[in-house]
């Protein structure tokens, strides 16, 4: 009789070690599917936190003199916007990608463009601006060891009053006639 009852724990207890066994099984299942999601998030967050940081290019800053209300100006180079992906602003305002703008009011205008690649070359950026004021380059952030050519930047600016520069000591300047 004993050794029936001895069997019948056995059983019981194999049982029991199965059914903990299969609750802790999906228990750290169930724990996996919610960190799991988490963790990708987290780090697919920091690679575009990277990815940001690396190939940044940093702003410049244009201000803009007009006389009249309602008056179209030039903002840069036409070949800027087909080499470098920009975000540019008007105060809070987005503007949509294209090289004229229309001033609503006459006066001096502030416009923030955003680089999201580092800059290779600064030459013939501005060139015939006519309506360019300000320039603060203090903010773009040039490739490395690359040579950053500054020909023509401010050619034919004839109302430019400010230039904002400081290029690190790295960069190395050529052609800045």
């Amino acid at each position: 009789m004993e050794e029936l009852k001895d069997e019948y724990q056995t059983e019981d207890l194999e049982k029991f070690i199965i059914e903990d066994n299969e609750y802790r099984r999906k228990r750290r299942l169930k724990l996996f599917a919610i960190i799991f999601p988490i963790v990708l998030v987290v780090i697919a967050i920091i690679l575009v936190i990277v990815l940001l940081l690396i190939y940044r290019g940093g702003t410049l800053t244009c201000t803009y003199i007009t006389s009249q209300k309602n008056e179209q100006v030039k903002l840069l180079k036409d070949d800027i916007y087909e080499k470098y992906t920009l975000k540019i602003k008007h105060g809070d305002e987005n503007i949509d990608k294209h090289n004229f703008y229309t001033f609503a009011k006459a006066g001096i205008h502030k416009i923030t463009f955003e680089f999201k690649e580092k800059v290779e070359s600064l030459e013939n950026f501005f060139e015939n601006l006519d309506k360019l004021y300000e320039v603060d380059l203090s903010h773009l952030i040039f490739e490395e060891n690359k040579i950053i050519s500054v020909a023509k930047l401010f050619k034919n600016c004839i109302n430019l009053k400010k230039i904002n520069i400081k290029i690190n000591i790295d960069t190395k300047i050529e052609n800045a006639a």
